[in-house]
């Protein structure tokens, strides 16, 4: 299911690591609609991996340093998602918040939702797909205590680290697929990087060629590919 937002801010400032503050206003819908399902995917002990994944569109923005400036001072998000129960609840938690017509506030601002909408994603039907990110994809190596170690789309180990990255969320929802002939293929591409939380994360953006069984690409194309994709990263759309 993709889930389609769209936003209208007060001001046309809006911080740079916007993804922070979309991230927050998720978990925020989601704990005024349901508080248990908010702490089954945010507890600050245990998070769990998330089956969605995001891209943010602003129209005609001028990005400076620490800012973007909004030249119609619009958002949209469209936010895509494998689990169908997930995606209803979302949907859901989001009008909820649309009926009571409030303003979410950010640093220096505040935004409302004007309009949400929801469709049907496709099913993948061939083994091989060529993809264009909507959102930048991240291959990061991650262990609790250690420091993370990134890959990019010109690395040796980048096909490595994201297989990596899409077996532990496989994993986490013991999901049957298979890795072992996944083949993620760079093809035109840009390095960009993408501050969050304060950090600066390095990643890569434009176009891939993907080769798989059809049930595990549409999981990807579903769900996202690569690592944070629960805020904001990973999203791509299928182009050939």
């Amino acid at each position: 299911m993709n889930l389609e937002l769209r936003f209208s801010f007060e001001n046309e400032i809006i911080p740079i690591d916007y993804r922070s503050f979309i991230v927050s206003f998720i978990k925020h819908c989601l704990e005024e609609y349901d508080e248990d399902i908010y702490k089954k995917m945010y507890n600050n002990d245990n998070p769990v991996m998330k089956e969605f994944t995001f891209s943010v569109y602003l129209p005609q923005a001028k990005f400076n340093k620490e800012t973007i400036v909004l030249n119609k001072k619009a958002m949209i998000i469209n936010i895509s998602n494998y689990n169908t129960r997930l995606a209803l609840i979302m949907y859901n938690a989001f009008n909820n918040y649309y009926r009571k017509k409030e303003s979410y506030i950010i640093k220096n601002n505040k935004f409302k939702v004007t309009h949400i909408y929801m469709k049907k994603l496709i099913d993948v039907k061939e083994d091989n797909i060529i993809i264009e990110m909507l959102s930048p994809i991240i291959a990061r190596h991650h262990v609790k205590g250690q420091k993370d170690i990134y890959a990019l789309a010109s690395d040796n180990n980048f096909e490595e680290i994201v297989k990596e990255n899409i077996s532990s969320v496989i994993e986490n929802y013991k999901l049957d697929f298979n890795l072992e002939n996944l083949k993620i293929i760079p093809l035109k591409t840009k390095t960009v990087n993408i501050k969050l939380y304060n950090s600066m994360r390095p990643g890569n953006i434009g176009k891939f060629q993907l080769k798989g069984t059809p049930e595990l690409l549409t999981f990807l194309y579903k769900s996202g590919i690569g690592s944070l994709r629960s805020s904001g990263f990973g999203h791509f759309k299928i182009i050939g």
